[in-house]
Parts: structure tokens; C-alpha cells; sequence
């Protein structure tokens, strides 16, 4: 589960969010107050994306994008 307000993500009509420790980039689907990444395997390369997606900067969700 991660810190981000689901009204946030549809307000701002963008439901990528990148994995704070290895910039995978994953699309979530809005389920009730709560919003959780997938467990996963870390990134192989370091593509830098280039989408439009909410980023952890210190202890809060930022969107970011192009």
C-alpha cells in the first residue's frame, strides 16, 4: 500500500505510479481509499520513463511527466 490519495490520481486522470526503489512504472486500478503497487521484479535496464506518473520525492506523491 502506498501513501497516495485515490481522489488525487482521478483528479489528475493519471493512475501510473513509479516504484520508488527501482522506477519500474506500473498502471494501478482505483479500488476504494487505498492504493497498492504489485509485488515485482526490479527494473533490468534504466530506460528513464517518459509518461506522465506520480513519483515518491521524500515522504510524499508528486506527478511528474513530460
Amino acid at each position: 500500500m502506498i501513501a497516495l490519495v485515490p481522489a488525487a490520481m482521478q483528479e489528475a486522470g493519471v493512475a501510473k505510479v513509479e516504484c520508488p526503489e527501482c522506477t519500474t512504472m506500473r498502471s494501478l486500478p482505483l479500488r476504494g481509499e487505498t492504493v497498492r503497487f504489485p509485488p515485482h521484479d526490479k527494473r533490468k535496464t534504466r530506460t528513464p520513463p517518459r509518461a506522465a506518473r506520480w513519483v515518491k520525492r521524500g515522504t510524499t506523491w508528486e506527478l511528474v511527466g513530460p
